[in-house]
């Protein structure tokens, strides 16, 4: 037997695979392992089926074998398939069919030289083939099908696009017949891979574009080939592509898109996004943060630039020795590490005073390289193990029973590891281990959008090996669990942190003294909190006095008041009032029956009560608040109370001034009567404003004037002289209530009625008809108004309003829901029922009310179907670009110039196959590049991006089934379509896109309006902004600045608004918003105003001084920054 064994081994090594012992009883164990829950769990069902046969060699278990074995084979290959070597492929199922030849064959009762032959054969197949493919199988694709953070690519857009396609790829599933499920998915891959493509292929580290590109061109092929109702299989093919995709094509990205951008706070200070989970690291940040702040504050202060250089310095250190610490991290440590080498020599060159661009550099650098770089170490660093093994603050997750349950693990591994020979104690540290994960599974599971399966299989691998140990346990398996617990809480629990749907469980700190942990960013609340420390603290060394337990008593409740007087104003329901209060309540009732000597249990109680409730209850108001804003002094407005409307800011302006006067003289009976009366109407004035508006909830409404007539209770109870108490009362509830509660009003004013009533460019709908018909109303009312008594006037009003309502509709209702089809045929319908009623002679009241209603409705109404009506221009012939065509950004233009122009030349030579490639390539790119300006814009309606991309991608589905000969009428198709879209669509983002700011900021032809005095003035406020920003602390250049924009905006308004229906309105409005901060600007100015300027001045120019090109009336004239003419 001995000979035969080594013969066996021989021929084994011969063919290169190792013969393995059959295990006694046939069992599976871990050393079997796979490390995929499901194969393994198949495996031991195929080693138990032919124990079985051993056992009772009968039809029924031979039968219930033969069928484990072909399941398990054939969900076997589907795996292996999609991923290992065509060579391999070959050789696994050439198995797989020679062993079912075989074992198919077999009859019961099956001869046992069968059965050893099979035992035989599953344990070296196992061992020497299915090895093979460990960590090589397909990814887990989730169930349901849902986005999880295992597919982060920590890319906000991009991960948040992979979440919509799994959502529409689950819709799909779940209604296969629909059509509009599965062209919004064919839609949404679409845009996806056109804008992923457009990142990764611009990335200077990323190289792998072509191929990338390939795999979407080849999956979108297949995509777009699927019709209704969808195949079951096809929706699973799908949904598997894209788990494998993300997680073998996309992850290859990660940390490499050096041209996607990430936000920067604005103000500068670290936010939770930018967590790498790593206490130091992060606290570091942190820092970082506050001494580039420091720095940008005090730009000449050279000792708080050096400051700064040592923290990144020491920061950068420390960093590095964490992750050169990470196995098979090289490639990327040495990249990081360069990065930080590059970032030193550029804050060693700088040179204070620092300019604004450097300081731009250093603000944006620390947040592209926090989420660019630093994230591509998240859960992988390596944390120390404790020694002795005893669980320590540092791994706290912060949930009670799991911080508990981690404790009793370190213990019971830390006891196997001293007495490896303890059946009992080994046996309950398995089932603690196996409970703890039972139980935390349950939690985290619950969590949306975390990665269950990925953290399970982090267990599961665990559990087979330890689970499977052999008693005694070696000194190497001890100590791998030791390292394994420590890194695992670390690198994989601590991410569910702050994310479970439990109570957080905090450290009561010791000694009982307030730390900055426990802020809440209300001063008032912070200082009352850090009493209520201090009195728990003094009870604990006077537990006997009566009168100190009854002090803190009071206190306590004090606080509750006070408390809850700010946080029952949060509101939108953002914060769970009624639980907090009555967490309160539950406090007071526990302690309410303590008599003196006040327990060590009471103490503790509240102790531990008080930092539990701050962390979990007080922390969820933080930024919920009405935030308590500094009252000014000098007492005076400012522009951080703008709410833009020249209005409301100009009768804001006294309110301040009068408190200020009353406060200087508070004897002056006339004083205070003068500053009642301004307040009274200012109330009255803003809240029939407010009160006609649409926008403004009636809740808002109802709440501002309740605030409204409080205020004024109490100052109509005054007496001379006024009270310090009141006057200050006074002074921060105006502070509070502009911030807090006028600017809930803010763009939810109604528009503005023009006087005399006529229409102009800011009630353009870009509907040719629907806007000619608008221009007849503004002017019927108009005449009505003039002669309210003509009968004819009055029944044509009526004819011409019925017959524009009953176009409209027929417009609208064919948009739906999308244009808000319902809604608005309501609103006709009321108000021409209050038509139908009037009366010759009509009252001015009505004429008024009817201004109002067309204005208000136009732009709140009309407005929701801008650029969703369908209607028809005329297709130019030949077909050639002209004027009418622009959309005023250069290379865009420039763009569709050349899109009409290879249109037309293949229309010329159908039979080109050349031509037909270049246009599609050029049309592709064109959407490419378009989308990435407006889906970049601001200032777009929400839905502007998704919609405009649709129309572009169900254009391209029809369009990329040209080819030559192109048929006649296909083209014309696809040149009447580049038509209607340019105006139905594009021209939706005229005056909205970003435009580049020149550095070195100095005006180019690029700005040009084509009017001298203009341009010139646009020239010479180039070069002040650039003034001041050179020299931010020169009040001169300042006042030269403020001068200079004063004069050419009343120069300029007064040119354009002379243009007939010209929007002069929301021009002048544009001019406001941006003077009403400028001039309140003082030395020294900051670069964040330095760079708003630039930028503002630069987009107004394009966007909005060039619509009035070739528009206005006459050459310009007078002196420049000579003001108005005369």
């Amino acid at each position: 037997m001995a000979k035969l064994a080594l013969l066996l081994l021989g021929i084994g090594l011969a063919s290169a695979a190792v013969i393995f012992p059959v295990p006694h009883p046939y069992r599976w164990d871990e050393t079997f392992t796979v490390e995929m829950p499901q194969i393994d769990d198949e495996h031991r069902g195929l080693f138990n089926g032919l124990l079985l046969i051993e056992r009772e060699n009968n039809e029924k278990n031979l039968k219930d074998a033969v069928i484990k074995y072909h399941d398990h084979f054939h969900f076997e290959e589907g795996l292996f398939k999609q991923t290992m070597s065509d060579a391999y492929i070959a050789d696994h199922v050439g198995k797989h069919t020679a062993f079912l030849a075989r074992f198919d064959a077999w009859t019961s009762p099956v001869p046992e030289s069968e059965t050893t032959w099979a035992k035989n054969w599953l344990v070296q197949h196992i061992k020497n083939t299915d090895f093979k493919y460990i960590d090589l199988l397909p990814h887990h694709v989730p169930k349901p099908y849902n986005w999880e953070d295992s597919l982060e690519v920590f890319y906000h857009r991009l991960d948040d696009e992979h979440k919509h396609l799994f959502d529409h790829l689950r819709e799909v599933g779940h209604t296969p017949s629909s059509t509009k499920h599965l062209s919004d998915l064919k839609f949404k891959m679409r845009a996806h891979f056109d804008y992923e493509r457009g990142i990764f292929c611009n990335s200077e580290t990323y190289t792998d574009c072509e191929e990338h590109s390939k795999k979407h061109d080849d999956f979108y092929k297949k995509l777009y080939a699927m019709e209704n109702p969808v195949p079951i299989e096809d929706v699973v093919w799908a949904k598997n592509w894209l788990v494998q995709h993300i997680k073998n094509t996309d992850f290859q990205y990660k940390y490499k898109l050096n041209t996607y951008h990430h936000t920067v706070p604005r103000p500068y200070v670290w936010q939770p996004y930018l967590e790498v989970y790593y206490q130091k690291l992060d606290d570091e940040h942190v820092t970082l943060f506050d001494g580039i702040r420091d720095s940008v504050e005090h730009p000449a202060d050279q000792a708080k630039y050096d400051h700064l250089y040592k923290i990144m310095v020491d920061h950068f250190e420390y960093e590095q020795s964490e992750f050169l610490k990470i196995p098979n991290f090289d490639e990327y440590s040495q990249d990081h590490i360069n990065k930080h080498t590059n970032f030193l020599a550029k804050l060693k060159a700088a040179t204070i005073p620092l300019d604004c661009d450097f300081i731009n550099f250093v603000e944006d650098w620390l947040v592209q390289h926090i989420m660019n770089t630093d994230f591509a170490y998240k859960g992988k660093m390596i944390h120390a193990v404790p020694e002795p093994y005893v669980w320590e603050p540092s791994f706290m997750t912060f949930y009670k029973r799991l911080d508990d349950e981690h404790v009793a693990l370190f213990d019971c591994i830390r006891e196997c590891s001293e007495h490896p020979s303890d059946e009992v104690a080994i046996s309950s540290c398995k089932s603690l281990l196996r409970m703890h994960f039972d139980y935390e599974e349950s939690e985290f599971c619950k969590v949306p959008d975390y990665d269950c399966y990925g953290h399970y299989l982090k267990h599961y691998n665990f559990q087979t090996h330890f689970q499977g140990a052999h008693i005694p346990l070696t000194a190497e398996v001890t100590t791998w669990a030791k390292n394994w617990l420590a890194q695992h809480i670390k690198n994989t629990d601590f991410a569910y942190r702050g994310k479970l749907f439990l109570r957080r469980h905090y450290v009561v700190p010791d000694p009982y003294v307030w730390d900055k942990s426990f802020l809440v960013n209300i001063k008032q609340l912070d200082d009352e909190h850090i009493g209520l420390f201090d009195a728990v603290r003094l009870i604990e060394a006077n537990r006997g006095d009566q009168a100190i337990w009854d002090s803190a008593i009071r206190l306590y409740n004090d606080h509750f008041r006070y408390e809850e007087s700010l946080f029952t104003t949060i509101l939108d329901h953002k914060h769970n009032i009624a639980d907090h209060r009555g967490r309160h309540l539950g406090l007071m009732k526990t302690v309410e029956g303590a008599v003196v000597p006040i327990t060590e249990e009471i103490t503790e109680f509240i102790k531990n009560w008080l930092a539990q409730h701050i962390k979990n209850t007080d922390f969820d108001y933080k930024g919920k608040m009405p935030e308590i804003y500094p009252v000014p002094e000098p007492y005076k407005w400012d522009h951080s109370f703008a709410v833009f409307y020249p209005d409301m800011d100009n009768e804001h302006k006294p309110l301040f001034t009068c408190v200020a006067d009353v406060e200087k003289t508070p004897g002056d009976a006339g004083l205070l009567a003068s500053c009642l009366k301004a307040y009274e109407d200012h109330f009255a004035h803003e809240q029939k404003l407010f009160s006609a508006s649409n926008l403004y909830s009636d809740a808002d409404k109802y709440q501002h004037i309740n605030k409204h007539n409080a205020f004024l209770a109490t100052m109509r109870g005054l007496h001379v002289p006024a009270s310090q108490t009141w006057l200050d009362f006074a002074k921060n509830w105006l502070a509070q209530h502009i911030k807090n509660t006028d600017f809930r009003y803010k763009n939810k004013m109604p528009h503005h009625v023009a006087d005399p009533y006529v229409w102009d460019e800011s009630f353009e709908v870009h509907h040719t008809r629907l806007d000619d018909e608008h221009v007849v109303l503004f002017d019927l009312i108009q005449q009505l108004g003039e002669n309210p008594s003509d009968v004819d006037l009055l029944n044509q009003n009526r004819d011409v309003y019925r017959d524009h309502f009953d176009y409209e509709e027929k417009q609208f209702m064919a948009c739906g829901e999308p244009c808000d089809a319902d809604a608005h045929k309501k609103k006709h319908d009321t108000f021409f029922k209050t038509m139908t009623w009037v009366t010759n002679p009509v009252s001015q009241e009505y004429c008024a009310f009817a201004k109002n209603w067309l204005a208000q409705h136009i732009k709140n109404t009309d407005f929701k179907y801008k650029y969703k009506l369908a209607t028809h221009h005329h297709t130019p012939e030949p077909y050639v670009w002209n004027n009418e065509f622009e959309v005023f950004y250069k290379q865009l233009d420039q763009e569709h110039i050349g899109l009409f122009k290879i249109m037309l030349d293949v229309e010329t030579h159908p039979s080109d196959q050349g031509k037909v490639d270049k246009l599609q390539e050029l049309m592709r790119n064109h959407f490419y590049y378009e989308e990435g300006q407006f889906c970049d814009s601001l200032d777009l309606p929400w839905d502007y991006c998704k919609e405009h991309k649709k129309k572009h991608v169900k254009f391209s589905e029809r369009f990329a089934k040209l080819h030559a000969p192109v048929d006649h009428a296909e083209m014309k198709w696809a040149q009447d379509w580049l038509v209607q879209h340019i105006k139905n669509t594009d021209f939706g983002y005229k005056g909205h896109l970003k435009h580049a700011v020149p550095e070195p900021y100095v005006w180019d032809a690029s700005f040009a309006t084509d009017y001298h005095r203009l341009d010139e003035e646009h020239d010479v406020l180039f070069a002040q902004i650039l003034a001041v920003s050179q020299h931010p602390e020169n009040a001169d250049s300042l006042a030269t600045l403020k001068k200079g924009i004063n004069d050419h905006f009343l120069y300029e308004e007064q040119r354009y608004c002379a243009v007939p229906r010209y929007n002069c309105v929301d021009h002048k409005m544009k001019h406001y918003k941006f003077w009403v901060i400028l001039e309140d600007l003082h030395v020294p100015v900051g670069c964040e105003e330095i760079n708003w300027a630039k930028n503002w001045l630069a987009q107004h120019i394009k966007n909005t001084d060039h619509q009035y090109k070739t528009r206005l009336i006459g050459p310009d004239t007078g002196e420049n920054f000579s003001g108005p003419l005369p």
